[in-house]
């Protein structure tokens, strides 16, 4: 017979595996509902724009971020009864495929402060310096967080979801890693902000002035909504049982694709000649001439 306390636990484990699956489809809803919103904008500055790194790295963030957003949604919330072999699996390459996701927004984030810094060796160094060991540590991380999985699809007799029974302590350091080097990139992205406004009277640099800004805050407000990610996930996985440490990362995932796309979307908007920027509302209706601070075609490929 069971006792009061086992049927706590099982009914403890049926709780958290049912905010899992809500919390991996809120966000993810979210992220497509973003994409109907930015439809037009990706037809207008991706699709009948020519052809650019800008527009290949867009097409992965947005296509291949759904397409993730989609395998994850479908594998918590199924109830097949798939081996652990398999749970084993798809949590492994769910990892990675954010890791990937996340280095390729951050170089974006470094190609615009390169061209910002009017191509400055020192940033490239110090920015790519600090990407290669943000790499380093993060891969090293989720390999400890690998080889000590403990993946299983059912954590409680007929409750059936892809879990890992056994998360490292260390693990809530994996989101400490990107903070630290976005702050860096919000911080440089800030000090040319403020070196830049210096010169917003002078009239023929009021519309590369106002391009600058752009991106400037593309960069800030990306770097404030990973900050609020790694807070949280950071908070979750080191205070909570690893049996919570899927609830917050599709918000992460969703929170990378839409922030990406967008820094896209508006800076090809500015160097373009106008933007539909619904966070940055001062600097509608306004014509762009970046010509007047950087060139439209090394800033529009980053």
């Amino acid at each position: 017979m069971s006792t009061s306390a086992e049927v706590a636990e099982y009914i403890s484990v049926a709780r958290v595996v049912q905010i899992t699956r809500i919390c991996q489809l809120a966000p993810y809803i979210v992220m497509f509902y973003d994409h109907i919103l930015t439809f037009d904008q990706e037809v207008e500055h991706i699709w009948k724009s020519s052809r650019s790194l800008n527009t290949v790295v867009y097409v992965i963030l947005r296509y291949c971020g759904s397409v993730v957003a989609l395998l994850n949604a479908f594998a918590f919330l199924a109830q097949a009864h798939a081996s652990n072999d398999l749970c084993r699996v798809f949590l492994l390459l769910q990892g990675w495929a954010g890791n990937l996701i996340t280095w390729l927004i951050q170089l974006i984030l470094q190609m615009r402060l390169y061209v910002l810094y009017n191509n400055s060796k020192r940033i490239l160094l110090l920015t790519g310096g600090a990407y290669i060991a943000e790499i380093v540590v993060m891969s090293t991380i989720v390999g400890i967080i690998d080889l000590n999985a403990d993946s299983v699809n059912e954590p409680a007799p007929g409750i059936f979801i892809c879990t890992d029974l056994s998360v490292p302590k260390i693990s809530y350091s994996f989101w400490l890693t990107p903070l630290i080097f976005e702050s860096i990139l919000c911080l440089l992205a800030i000090r040319i902000g403020i070196q830049r406004s210096k010169d917003h009277l002078r009239p023929a640099l009021m519309s590369g002035t106002r391009l600058v800004n752009v991106v400037v805050m593309g960069n800030i407000m990306y770097f404030i909504g990973i900050l609020l990610t790694c807070i949280v996930n950071a908070a979750m996985w080191q205070n909570l049982g690893s049996q919570w440490s899927e609830v917050p990362e599709g918000f992460a995932l969703a929170i990378e694709v839409i922030a990406g796309c967008r820094l896209i979307l508006h800076i090809r908007g500015a160097a373009s000649g106008g933007i539909n920027d619904t966070t940055i509302s001062s600097t509608r209706g306004v014509q762009y001439r970046p010509q007047h601070l950087l060139p439209k075609s090394d800033l529009d490929e980053t």
